[in-house]
């Protein structure tokens, strides 16, 4: 059976993110087991390119940026809200997107087209309402990857880049803190 190439990786020499490394982990779990089935093994072979071109995507020198977000976006939620509502809508979104990457289960089994559509659906709001673009971006794409007669690979590669997506908004609102609202309004 005539299989396609897998898609060229743009990889750089970064560090794996957990998003890469749980699609790794996939990867030698299909390869390691005994009657290799070659549809799961393709998936999880896309869902790893997929997740170390995540990793290596070109970004732009400001990390908030790098992250996915919109700084314009942030700032005007951060001003309709508050300083002192924004501080815990940053840890709201923080419990969210632990929630929904948990949901996407990274490095485990899939879960159902339903749970991922659900998932999908809840990251395109979420995404959207904070000015999360990459992940809005992404969830969009899980969705219709997922909609009528889907394809598993492409729902894998999807999902994988979903869940970087989350990574890369986690790392940066961990790292930022309660505090990011009153640094990124005083243009810090």
């Amino acid at each position: 059976m005539d299989t396609p190439p897998l898609p060229e990786s743009r990889a750089s020499t970064a560090p794996l993110s957990p998003a890469t490394r749980a699609a790794a982990e996939a990867l030698a779990r299909a390869l390691a087991s005994p009657g290799i089935d070659a549809q799961a093994l393709r998936s999880a072979a896309l869902a790893l390119v997929a997740a170390v071109d995540a990793d290596s995507a070109d970004t732009p020198p400001d990390h908030l940026d790098r992250a996915g977000f919109d700084r314009a976006e942030l700032a005007r939620l951060f001003t309709l809200t508050g300083p002192e509502v924004a501080g815990d809508l940053v840890l709201r979104l923080t419990e969210d997107l632990r929630a929904s990457r948990a949901a996407l289960s990274p490095g485990g089994p899939t879960p159902s087209l339903q749970v991922l559509r659900a998932q999908a659906h809840v990251l395109v709001g979420l995404g959207g309402s904070v000015g999360a673009t990459r992940l809005h971006d992404r969830a969009q794409k899980l969705g219709r990857a997922c909609r009528s007669a889907p394809d598993p690979a492409a729902v894998a590669t999807e999902r994988a880049q979903v869940v970087a997506a989350i990574d890369a908004a986690l790392a940066f609102l961990e790292a930022q803190g309660a505090s990011l609202p009153t640094r990124l309004l005083a243009g810090a």
